[in-house]
């Protein structure tokens, strides 16, 4: 399996997460195009968790609370 092989082909729910994830998401900040993800967001219910370069969850926060802004990522495309 390569790393840009779905490992999740007998999954449709986790598989679907992961062409979302993976692919498209790429795909989109390599084209420098929000459109092709931002159906991905519900803004009004959006919450963004930050890592906080922490591998336990107990260290993570709500840090990105308003959908596209602060991401770096719509920032990115908007320019």
């Amino acid at each position: 399996m390569s790393l840009s092989d779905n490992p999740f082909p007998n999954d449709a729910d986790r598989s679907a997460i992961w062409t979302m994830l993976v692919p498209r998401d790429i795909a989109a900040y390599v084209a420098a195009d929000w459109s092709m993800v931002e159906d991905d967001f519900v803004a009004d219910d959006f919450m963004g968790i930050n890592g906080n370069r922490n591998d336990n969850p107990d260290g993570w926060t709500i840090s990105f609370p308003i959908c596209g802004r602060p991401l770096r990522r719509k920032r990115f495309f908007e320019g």
